[in-house]
């Protein structure tokens, strides 16, 4: 089995957290290294058109992935994204897994809608309220 060094996962942190007064941080595990691959120049400038995507969660993941190429850490990036930290490592570990293209959206599995919006709209449903409801 090849170590990580080996098929190009490198840990990001280069200064102890220690140095920088994250001791207790790091050993309450609130802040842990990314693993992240090195990015290929082909895979950067994909990353670079993703971040400018009109889905917000495929530019979001771009962002948090560049972000851990420089050595930023999960807890550090989720708060600039606003997201979960989980959501960062996962992003991460998409894109570890399988470069840029991991990271678009994949089709939900289920049912298509088969009412519109504009007739969810006509129906009297507004369309951030759930579908299902229990009624008394």
């Amino acid at each position: 089995m090849k170590t990580p060094s080996e098929v190009g996962i490198k840990n990001h942190y280069t200064i102890s957290p220690m140095a920088v007064g994250l001791s207790h941080a790091w050993q309450s595990g609130r802040i842990l290294p990314m693993n992240i691959r090195e990015i290929t120049e082909n895979e950067r400038e994909q990353l670079y058109q993703l971040t400018s995507c009109s889905d917000e969660a495929v530019a979001k993941r771009a962002r948090a992935v560049f972000m851990a190429s420089e050595g930023i850490g999960s807890t550090s990036i989720a708060q600039s994204l606003k997201t979960s930290e989980r959501t960062v490592r996962y992003a991460v570990k998409r894109f570890n897994d399988g470069g840029a293209e991991a990271l678009e959206r994949r089709v939900s599995p289920g049912r298509t809608r088969s009412v519109s919006d504009s007739g969810r709209q006509s129906l009297g449903v507004r369309p951030s309220i759930a579908m299902w409801a229990i009624e008394k």
